[in-house]
């Protein structure tokens, strides 16, 4: 099973004044970790909390990758050489992976990551972090959301994938993201959103460089607001903006998740939308199939006129019903 090692780098004169013995250092620690068996990913994240501190997430294979990366004599020296000039590490946080959701084959433009230290128990952690995680796969921009958390439940992450760095802003300053940190204020938990240095990123199969990057596309101003009901079976989503097909093929993956996920009541609420084009009545009448082989219930809220008009052209009434 996949696991992530999380690891906090300090340094105490600030990164500013860093001497070069200390990153040659730490630069060969990086070299060495790469060249390990097991090693996948190495990606690097800074906060406005914490300045003069990186923290690096590295993906492995197998946890027993990763103990056999902690017992390394190499990467012990390099990483003990490094603090003697002012830096230090924390030891690794061993982070099996909680949940990996997908909206696009391939990985986003920026990463925005959820560092928190819960106050409770694992399942309850656990389970919370899944359900806001999925419901941030609505947010606008957003490809890819992995959670992985420690085996007590006090340490957990999520790194959520844009296809712009807009889609970080405007994860940020949404009613969904303070509501996750008001609730892990609730519990007095301790919470830090941090965003990727890409040019501190490194895969397996190479370095990430801007060139060989996906371009940004300019996406749809469609927008997919996600609202679970209390009982874990319902949940409503509402269509606002405009919908093409690449929104439609989004929109579709979303509620194939939440019924994944276990929900039978998927309420889908289109009036805001501007425009009801044949590729969102093809995606709702999949979907509304979908659900029904899994007797569950569909329903489809809009303007009265137009759900007469389109679901007679279409045939989406009876696959409604």
């Amino acid at each position: 099973m996949d696991v992530t090692a999380l690891v906090r780098i300090d340094s105490l004169r600030g990164f500013g004044s860093t001497p070069r013995p200390a990153l040659r250092s730490l630069v060969k620690a990086a070299r060495r970790v790469r060249a390990l068996s097991g090693f996948r990913r190495w990606q690097t994240f800074k906060t406005l909390e914490a300045p003069d501190a990186l923290f690096v997430l590295i993906d492995w294979e197998s946890r027993a990758a990763l103990l056999s990366a902690t017992d390394d004599q190499e990467l012990r020296h390099w990483i003990q050489l490094a603090a003697t000039h002012g830096f230090s590490a924390t030891e690794p946080q061993c982070l099996p992976g909680a949940f990996d959701r997908r909206l696009s084959g391939s990985d986003g433009n920026a990463t925005l990551l959820r560092l928190c230290r819960h106050r409770e128990p694992r399942e309850t952690s656990r389970s919370r972090d899944s359900d806001y995680a999925l419901r941030a796969l609505a947010a606008p921009g957003t490809t890819r959301l992995r959670g992985s958390q420690s085996d007590d439940g006090r340490w957990a992450i999520c790194r959520i994938d844009f296809d712009t760095e807009d889609g970080i802003w405007h994860f940020l300053e949404s009613p969904l993201r303070r509501a996750w940190t008001a609730r892990d204020q609730l519990d007095a938990s301790e919470e830090l959103w941090a965003l990727n240095l890409p040019a501190l990123e490194y895969r397996r199969e190479g370095p990430r460089s801007l060139a060989s990057a996906r371009p940004l596309r300019k996406h749809s101003s469609l927008s997919i607001h996600v609202e679970a009901g209390g009982d874990g079976r319902a949940v409503r989503l509402q269509f606002q903006g405009r919908i093409d097909a690449a929104g439609s093929l989004r929109g579709e993956k979303i509620c194939h998740a939440l019924i994944a996920r276990g929900y039978r009541r998927l309420v889908v609420d289109v009036s805001g939308l501007l425009v009801v084009s044949a590729d969102a009545l093809a995606m709702l009448t999949r979907t509304a199939r979908h659900l029904k082989e899994r007797n569950g219930e569909f329903v489809l809220i809009d303007n009265e006129e137009r759900v007469r008009r389109v679901t007679r052209s279409k045939h989406l009434a009876s696959s409604v019903r």
